[in-house]
């Protein structure tokens, strides 16, 4: 897990995540999220679609999704992404980093969605970096995630800019406008 980034609306969380990416020029995977991701077969067949814009090996057919979405299945979906992930980790062609951005995190509250997403990261590849954009703290078990050395979390206190800081920024950006 790379990290969980919450603030209220308007803080430039989504922008921050955006410009981090395109800087760090790392393949990801980004979903925005809405209320209806809350159904667990609409949420993996989003994240699957998102990561198969990466690479098509991560697409899940609707159908097999729904299967093991079915009680008693065999194989949860969880498990299934995680597994198609380790099997392209060990190939030439992996990225020694995959971004996967989950946006508007707080939309989500379904507590066997919640739990599903949070056996994701448990056992997600190494490779994999998952990123939580949301308006709240997530509410799912984060003392132990925290507890990683890979954890980051920024909240609004990091992502506040103080009055030095926006002047830097508007002067990075309109130099001469600003100019006393």
């Amino acid at each position: 897990l790379v990290g969980r980034w919450w603030a209220p609306a308007g803080f430039g969380k989504t922008s921050l995540v955006s410009q981090w990416l395109e800087q760090e020029k790392t393949g990801h995977a980004w979903l925005t999220l809405d209320h209806r991701g809350n159904a667990p077969a609409l949420f993996w067949n989003a994240v699957a679609s998102a990561l198969a814009r990466v690479n098509p090996r991560f697409a899940i057919r609707e159908s097999t999704l729904l299967a093991a979405l079915e009680p008693g299945a065999a194989v949860d979906p969880v498990t299934m992404l995680i597994n198609r992930l380790a099997d392209y980790s060990r190939t030439w062609q992996a990225p020694s980093r995959l971004v996967l951005v989950l946006d508007d995190f707080h939309l989500l509250d379904q507590q066997v969605l919640l739990e599903q997403i949070r056996r994701f990261i448990d056992f997600a590849p190494g490779f994999l970096r998952i990123v939580c954009i949301s308006r709240l703290d997530p509410p799912i078990r984060t003392a132990p995630l925290l507890a990683r050395p890979q954890t980051v979390r920024l909240g609004p206190e990091a992502l506040r800019f103080d009055l030095a800081c926006n002047r830097k920024f508007l002067q990075a950006r309109w130099p001469t406008s600003l100019s006393p």
